[in-house]
């Protein structure tokens, strides 16, 4: 994805203030935990303007292997892994910067009279939705796949970046035929049994994904017995027996 997604109102409070800052020469400080859109953000915003990683350019100006002057405004991203900040950004008091951080700093933050937070994704439904719904259109794209797919994904525990990893590999997974699962289970097992794993451990690998996948799609036990075929004693045994592996 190659644009900050704006679905939700703070979204668009955020872009609208960095676009009406920018044109100002001033510094401005982009805060937000990882994947969720500091650097599309400032690139969608100030597309002509010299991109520098922060450590490589404290390391440049250590090693006296640029020349600082030639910039009026530059963009820093990861501002935070600096290592002596206050000599760094007082190199660049001449310069209009516009930096990011994973996380807050009094010590930056002096040097920064605007600040823009972006909130997690987990506070962005809107967003979290939009994107969601554009990776898993791309995967089955990639993939090959026009099946309507089920995605239950947690919010609280996901960001852009790791969304995106998790949809292409679930998608990836589903688009499997038979015998490619086939080829895999094979070659997972060859990896267990090398390292000992007994029959009944290595069913396990075949039993818990079976009944997850029951219950995320019947409503009842008795509906997951008759579907599955089994007696639903032997199946509340199975969900007990691995009751804590199919509540992860």
């Amino acid at each position: 994805m190659k644009k900050f997604i704006t679905q939700s109102l703070s979204s668009q409070k955020i872009l609208n203030l960095l676009q009406s800052s920018v044109h100002l020469p001033i510094n401005i400080l982009v805060v937000g935990s990882s994947g969720v859109g500091k650097k599309l953000l400032i690139k969608e915003v100030l597309p002509q303007t010299p991109i520098l990683e922060a450590s490589t350019l404290e390391q440049k100006l250590l090693d006296k292997k640029i020349n600082i002057d030639e910039y009026t405004k530059l963009i820093l991203f990861n501002l935070d892994e600096v290592v002596n900040k206050q000599n760094f950004l007082d190199k660049l008091k001449d310069i209009t910067v516009i930096a990011t951080s994973r996380q807050h700093s009094v010590l930056i933050e002096n040097y920064f009279p605007i600040k823009i937070d972006i909130l997690p994704l987990k506070e962005r439904k809107e967003d979290f939705n939009y994107i969601k719904q554009y990776y898993l259109n791309e995967a089955k794209k990639i993939y090959n796949t026009k099946d309507d797919i089920d995605l239950n994904i947690d919010i609280n525990y996901i960001d852009s970046l790791s969304l995106k990893r998790h949809i292409y590999k679930y998608v990836f997974m589903y688009s499997l035929e038979e015998n490619e699962i086939q080829t895999v289970l094979e070659l997972f097992f060859i990896k267990m049994l090398k390292k000992n794993a007994t029959y009944k451990k290595l069913l396990a690998y075949f039993e818990i994904p079976l009944l997850k996948s029951g219950q995320f799609l019947f409503k009842s036990q008795l509906q997951i017995a008759k579907k599955l075929d089994i007696n639903r004693i032997t199946l509340r045994k199975k969900l007990e027996q691995y009751k804590d592996k199919i509540d992860e």
